[in-house]
């Protein structure tokens, strides 16, 4: 529900903990609170959108990053760790452009070795984001955006709270978006229908905490706001702008 004028703000559960700063200021820059500086930012983001494109997927991050932040701000996170997630979440798939074009648009199911090398775009991504002391505090959240809950994702096989907190919050966001848009695997999913994915995986695949709050709360706030991005093509209207 959309908070009343003046309302204290939503307590976020227990395990969302505050995480302190390790370094650095809080910087603003096309309206939104960051930690990457943005001629930093502007250089990495490139290769995350060509890594996209590359994918079919044009957009992709820049959504995710959009939801990241409505998800944050529901959620009710410090400065420091909305900035942080919102800027993993703008390079959380900076690895995949690493990888073969082929290996990213093939429709037909892929191989037990075409999956391995797919998965090794999360550790690509969180090495190349340990270069730039500007970066690094990026890299836990990078790294295990794919792990989940239940213990059976990658690459650590981690399990509830030993996945950082930034990278269970990209997991809903990043897979609502894959949903919600057309790939050379699968059609673009409805907005309900997708909605009601992640409540099935809540438990397993997702913290249950973060899937309830993204669908009661995140995705009316972006529905509200007009930046909730669903295309049955896979189009990236252009004219929303650049995080």
């Amino acid at each position: 529900m959309p908070r009343r004028r003046g309302a204290p703000r939503r307590q976020s559960p227990s395990h969302l903990s505050t995480i302190r700063p390790p370094c650095g200021d809080l910087q603003e820059y096309s309206g939104r609170v960051h930690l990457v500086p943005e001629p930093v930012m502007k250089m990495l983001a490139t290769v995350a959108d060509t890594a996209d494109a590359r994918a079919g997927n044009d957009g992709h991050c820049w959504r995710v990053a959009t939801y990241v932040a409505a998800l944050a701000h529901v959620l009710g996170l410090a400065p420091y760790q909305s900035a942080l997630f919102a800027d993993a979440a703008r390079l959380h798939d900076l690895g995949a452009v690493d990888l073969p074009r082929d290996l990213l648009t093939k429709s037909d199911p892929l191989t037990e070795q075409e999956w391995a090398l797919l998965r090794t775009h999360a550790t690509r991504g969180a090495d190349r984001l340990s270069l730039l002391p500007e970066t690094r505090p990026l890299c836990a959240v990078v790294l295990h955006h794919h792990e989940r809950v239940d213990g059976c994702g990658y690459p650590g096989r981690l399990t509830g709270e030993a996945i950082p907190l930034g990278a269970q919050v990209i997991a809903v966001a990043d897979s609502f978006d894959a949903m919600t848009h057309a790939h050379s695997y699968k059609p673009a999913d409805f907005i309900a229908r997708s909605l009601e994915t992640l409540a099935r995986g809540a438990g397993t695949a997702w913290d249950p905490d973060i899937v309830a709050t993204f669908v009661a709360e995140a995705v009316p706030h972006l529905l509200r706001s007009g930046t909730l991005m669903v295309s049955c093509d896979g189009s990236f209207d252009r004219s929303l702008g650049r995080l």
